[in-house]
């Protein structure tokens, strides 16, 4: 993959696995694609209590902290994360 590509982002259900978690091959690409500085950013519908307990690697395979996405935010995006954060975080859901 080309230098310039700072990030990936990966659908979970049918691409990076046809199972309850990916094949051991493809964890080591991904963790060999992080180690290069650049993120793989986790596109799914699953909710993540659940995926967890199919996938216990999700977060060492994972893909960025919310730190990290503020950090890749434009100001004018904080409001919308803060609130999302906020009913999420209402919700119960971790």
């Amino acid at each position: 993959m080309p230098q310039y590509f700072r990030a990936v982002a990966i659908d979970y259900d049918g691409t990076l696995t046809d199972g309850p978690e990916p094949r051991r091959d493809v964890l080591e690409a991904l963790w060999e694609f992080r180690g290069t500085g650049r993120r793989a950013v986790l596109v799914t519908g699953r909710i993540m209590a659940e995926l967890r307990q199919e996938f216990p690697e999700v977060d060492r395979a994972a893909w960025f902290t919310l730190e990290e996405a503020r950090a890749m935010l434009n100001p004018a995006q904080l409001p919308l994360l803060d609130e999302l954060t906020r009913k999420l975080a209402s919700s119960g859901r971790p």
